[in-house]
């Protein structure tokens, strides 16, 4: 049902709050050839780093607090409630990417029929992790990338799509 889209390091830890501390314009030019004109869902902490709802998408934010006002392409609802929105916007016949953060990749994680990873070589001080485990015994590679470095991030990186088995 969705597709998931993050980096992550080597080991699986998430990189967070892109592109505020973490910039890589060749993944950001990648996320948004990948996820334009589809729906996008996300956290209300990854909403809020980006400021204002992704163009050429509809945004489905996951939150507690739902006071927030829903608009044409920006919708606010409880985790509970995303069937029940994406019901609504199945007639689109759109595909379905979670974009962040990591509560909502580990709820949902198991829902994912597609993976897109950037895997970085980086250091990160978080924990955050993404399932490798399950990523190894319920996913095949399906498309890697060639290796590339960033001169910014001073890292090497790849991209990896992986589909449930």
């Amino acid at each position: 049902m969705f597709e998931l889209i993050s980096i992550i390091t080597e080991n699986g830890i998430i990189i967070e709050n892109i592109p505020n501390e973490f910039y890589l314009p060749e993944d950001l030019k990648r996320f948004k050839e990948i996820t334009t004109n589809n729906i996008v869902v996300m956290g209300r902490k990854t909403f809020d780093t980006l400021k204002k709802p992704l163009k050429n998408r509809i945004n489905i934010v996951l939150t507690r607090n739902i006071s927030f006002q829903n608009s044409i392409n920006l919708f606010f609802c409880k985790l509970e409630e995303l069937h029940n929105t994406l019901k609504i916007l199945d007639l689109l016949n759109k595909k379905i990417f979670l974009i962040g953060g990591c509560e909502i990749y580990n709820k949902l994680f198991d829902d994912c029929d597609k993976l897109h990873l950037t895997v970085v070589n980086k250091i990160t001080n978080t924990s955050n992790k993404l399932p490798i485990e399950k990523i190894n015994s319920n996913y095949k590679i399906i498309d890697k990338s060639e290796l590339y470095y960033s001169d910014i991030e001073k890292c090497n990186y790849y991209y990896i799509t992986y589909q449930k088995i």
